[in-house]
């Protein structure tokens, strides 16, 4: 019998050969290798902002940091690493240099991402006592500038911003923040309005949120502070497309992760279901939340994978989740029988995007589930009801999101000749305040379908009045002001509808004056010595004229004074104790700022802090009716402004404060209903 020892003989040999070839090349493979990954070394900053997995990064692990937003470095010339001592002991954090690698500006990194402590010296590696050996001629070539790469943290998230789609009225600098503290920054961010009286100053903070410009002071220590009151701003402004492409830009981080379900949730209501589903693939391997697995379920049907979404979601329900909407609605779509219960409570983001995809029409209740933060998202649902659709288009009339021609075309559209306008009415005179614009969108559908129709009877106009006045009380009416113009171009040229009598007149020329201030006013509505004829008047002198004194005095408007020599004109060379007598105002008593702060405004705007000025001046309007500020006090503040060099600004918000006084003094001295 053979020993079965002997069979295993050579293969000892050929191990034993192949570990002495390593142990004789194993420094030459070493070098090699380590040279070749010092060719390809990546920075990246470990200094991430709330990332837990910063220190993953750090080690080694880049898929993570590759995943994430980046910023460009530019890495130290080869040159410098050589000739500096500092630097190459920083290299092999020690005085002595690597042996066989000349020091590099990449050995940082790999001492970073390699993190593997030195031995005892080999015959490769000399002794502190023993002198290295010579280095080998370094190819001018590699000592080239290279580009790598680090995650945004820090300064860097702080500094992000987008270019703005709006164009500003002023050009912002980058160093808007110069001078100003962070601190007071995000303090002032909370307390700017994202609805303020003025549209000239929301976009003037719409436009500073959104601006990339040097940070602040101190802004290292507050950068998640000052990133999460940006977001919360833009999200309370209804801002959804500016805030998701700011969102996109942060890393996926747990800090951000309340964002990034809001992203997904987003681009699912708009059917972006590439970019929401990449980012919801990603969560699952790691979290067992329960949103994600929502999110992937919905992310399966919108794709067409019925079985995978069926089988994620008997999973999702046999764990315990207890949202039988969510349930019912996917079994609905995935042709299973299910009957969503009468009052089923659907609500919020993925319910509608549910809702959507299954072409179940949302309710005006369901459709008011979504925060504003959607608002842009909300715009683009489909399958509502009549009422629903009808606050949606209050909504996008309201916020600026469509131009006067789409709003027109949504209003007909929306027309149903089985809903009386009487009916109408009567749901407008029931609605609660914050109500009042979806009532009034169906109204003015109403009338806009019976002038398309020729339907149009005797009582047209006393209802165009009467949704006006509503709006007026409920002080929402200035947005409307374009619909109105283009309501009152249709009656007018309509056929065989009533001759209008005065009061509906009246009305009609004041809305035409508003809307388009620099035409002439058609024959049906010219006037002479009508309100309507001296807010024209007034509205069209140019910068350097002199104020209208007859009109002034057919308002009744002397108070407006301050306010028309802020916009440039020049008051009369006259003998005012001779005329003073007779001249008076009738407008409401206008409401004075408080002291302190127009004090505060001035401080910091006679300091130069520009960004700073802008929300103070935000946060002091912010409980202000422009129909009613003090006409001197808002004079001041557009002094402010022009110093600040916003100078535009300065001037549309004059221009808008004019517009709602001139407004304000035809209700109240002209208008009864």
């Amino acid at each position: 019998m053979r020993n079965s020892n002997n069979n295993f003989v050579p293969v000892r040999i050929f191990r034993a050969g192949i570990v002495a070839m390593l142990l004789i090349a194993g420094p030459a493979l070493a070098q090699q290798t380590q040279s070749s990954t010092d060719r390809d070394a990546i920075i990246y900053d470990s200094n991430k902002l709330a990332d837990p997995a910063a220190e993953n990064t750090a080690a080694g692990d880049t898929s993570l940091a590759e995943s994430q937003p980046l910023e460009l470095i530019k890495l130290l010339d080869d040159t410098q690493q050589e000739t500096d001592p500092s630097r190459q002991q920083a290299a092999t954090g020690s005085g002595t240099p690597q042996a066989g690698l000349p020091p590099t500006a990449s050995q940082p990194a790999l001492a970073e991402t390699q993190a593997v402590p030195l031995t005892q010296p080999s015959a490769s590696q000399p002794s502190a006592n023993q002198p290295a050996p010579l280095q080998p001629a370094v190819n001018p070539a590699s000592r080239a500038p290279r580009i790598g790469r680090r995650p945004l943290s820090g300064i860097g998230l702080v500094s992000l911003g987008l270019p703005d789609a709006r164009s500003m009225a002023d050009p912002i600098s980058s160093l808007v923040w110069r001078g100003s503290e962070a601190g007071r920054i995000i303090q002032l961010y909370q307390l700017a309005p994202h609805d303020g009286p003025s549209d000239s100053i929301n976009a003037l903070v719409r436009g500073l949120l959104l601006r990339q410009a040097v940070p602040p002071a101190g802004a290292a220590e507050a950068s998640l502070e000052l990133i999460s009151a940006r977001l919360d701003w833009l999200a309370a402004a209804g801002e959804s497309t500016a805030l998701a492409d700011l969102i996109r830009k942060l890393p996926e981080a747990e800090a951000w992760l309340d964002w990034q379900r809001w992203l997904v949730s987003y681009e699912l209501l708009l059917r972006q279901d590439n970019q929401a589903c990449d980012m919801v693939s990603r969560q699952i391997q790691s979290t067992m939340e329960e949103y994600w697995h929502k999110a992937q379920i919905l992310c399966h049907l919108l794709a067409g994978n019925d079985g995978a979404a069926g089988f994620a979601a008997d999973v999702l329900r046999a764990s315990g989740t207890e949202d039988m909407v969510f349930f019912h609605l996917t079994d609905q779509l995935l042709g299973r029988p299910a009957r969503l219960p009468d009052r089923a409570d659907i609500s919020g983001p993925l319910h509608l995007a549910l809702t959507e995809a299954a072409h179940f029409p949302a309710s005006r209740q369901q459709l008011a589930s979504l925060p504003n933060s959607y608002s842009e998202a909300r715009a683009a649902l489909t399958w509502l009801d009549r009422d629903a659709s009808l606050d949606q288009a209050a909504h996008r009339i309201r916020s600026g999101q469509m131009s006067t021609n789409e709003a027109a075309g949504l209003l007909r559209s929306l027309y149903d000749p089985s809903v009386s306008i009487v009916m109408a009415i009567s749901q407008l005179e029931a609605a609660a305040e914050d109500a009042v614009d979806g009532a009034s969108a169906g109204v003015l559908a109403q009338l806009a379908g019976s002038l398309l129709e020729g339907t149009a009877n005797a009582e047209f106009d006393l209802f165009v009045q009467t949704v006006f006045a509503a709006q007026m009380q409920a002080g929402s009416v200035v947005p409307w002001l374009p619909v109105y113009g283009w309501l009152v171009d249709q009656r007018l040229a309509a056929e065989g509808v009533p001759e209008l009598d005065e009061p509906a007149r009246d009305l009609y020329a004041m809305i035409k004056v508003l809307v388009a201030e620099e035409e002439p006013l058609m024959a049906q509505l010219e006037v002479a010595g009508s309100q309507a004829d001296y807010s024209q008047t007034l509205l069209a002198q140019p910068e350097g004229a002199v104020w209208p004194m007859a009109a002034l005095d057919g308002l009744e408007g002397w108070h407006l004074a301050p306010l028309l020599s802020a916009l440039g004109l020049q008051r009369p060379a006259i003998d005012w104790f001779d005329t003073a007598a007779g001249r008076n105002s009738k407008g409401q008593a206008e409401q004075p700022v408080p002291a302190p702060k127009m004090l505060a405004v001035k401080q910091v705007a006679e300091s130069g802090r520009v960004g700073e000025t802008a929300l103070l001046v935000a946060w002091l309007l912010a409980d202000q009716d422009l129909a009613t500020i003090d006409s001197r006090q808002l004079a001041e503040l557009m002094q402010l402004l022009r110093a600040a060099g916003l100078e535009n600004t300065a001037r549309n918000l004059g221009r808008e404060a004019l517009q709602e006084k001139l407004l304000a003094l035809f209700w109240e001295g002209a208008q009864t209903i």
